[in-house]
């Protein structure tokens, strides 16, 4: 794609480039047109302004014909929008770079197999083509927890680092995560029941104690390895020292927004 646009540029840069030696070696003779009797398209004619009365000063002003003046304008500003284009995608995909990391392609290319009967009988069932892939990767990523409590752990050998995320931020952060999280689902869960019908809300506790648990349990700690991964060493001490808080407040606030929970059901 690149190749190309700089073609296409070269190209249009020669276009404008032609129209234009065309023009003032045209400008450099009689000033005769196409057709040979001074008015064609492409010459440049001379109009003499008087200027005063009798005997004032004359000037010769050139006068370019309005053809060839919108066909320059035209191929410049195609030119300017070609040149202009590849920046722009540019600033488009840095935008998008951090989003798109192994987590979100992971996660579409999950839906994709999902929703394609053919691909997931191949990929899941214990005869299909692709199942000895699978059962392979399935085997391989068995360590990937016990790499991640691994990491976690020494991050965290000589206690949580403060130096980008101080003490009062990480237990802000661990207090909205466990205290202000749940309470936000329960008034979410509360407010579902009271205005929805009774046939469009799911009469299961068993679903609603998953909706629930869900907003109350702390971050996993795969966040840490993407940080080690993907980020700084800095930033994955801030990380750490964020777990770090949240793991130690998790028996006790977390159990509490289980036992209000259950009293909810």
């Amino acid at each position: 794609n690149g190749r190309k646009g700089k073609r296409r540029q070269r190209a249009l840069a020669a276009q404008v480039s032609a129209v234009l030696g065309e023009d003032e070696a045209r400008s450099s003779g009689s000033g005769v047109g196409d057709d040979g009797d001074g008015s064609g398209s492409w010459g440049v004619h001379y109009e003499h302004i008087v200027r005063g009365g009798s005997g004032g000063d004359q000037q010769q002003q050139p006068r370019r014909d309005p053809a060839a003046a919108a066909r320059r304008d035209d191929l410049t500003a195609t030119a300017t929008t070609v040149s202009r284009r590849p920046r722009f995608l540019r600033r488009v995909a840095a935008t998008l770079a951090p989003a798109v990391n192994n987590n979100v392609i992971a996660s579409i290319l999950g839906i994709v197999v999902g929703v394609t009967p053919p691909l997931r009988a191949a990929m899941f069932e214990p005869g299909g083509a692709l199942f000895v892939l699978v059962d392979a990767a399935d085997i391989i990523s068995g360590a990937a927890i016990p790499q991640v409590i691994i990491i976690l752990g020494a991050s965290l050998a000589h206690g949580p680092e403060h130096s980008l995320c101080d003490r009062r931020t990480a237990l802000s952060i661990a207090a909205v995560r466990l205290a202000a999280m749940p309470l936000l689902n329960v008034g979410i869960f509360l407010g579902l029941r009271a205005t929805l019908p009774a046939a469009a809300v799911p009469s299961s506790p068993a679903f609603w104690l998953v909706f629930l648990v869900e907003g109350a349990m702390p971050t996993a700690n795969n966040m840490m390895l993407q940080v080690q991964m993907f980020g700084s060493p800095a930033a994955a001490g801030g990380i750490g020292a964020c777990l770090f808080w949240q793991y130690m407040l998790a028996p006790v606030l977390l159990t509490a927004s289980m036992s209000l929970f259950l009293v909810l059901l």
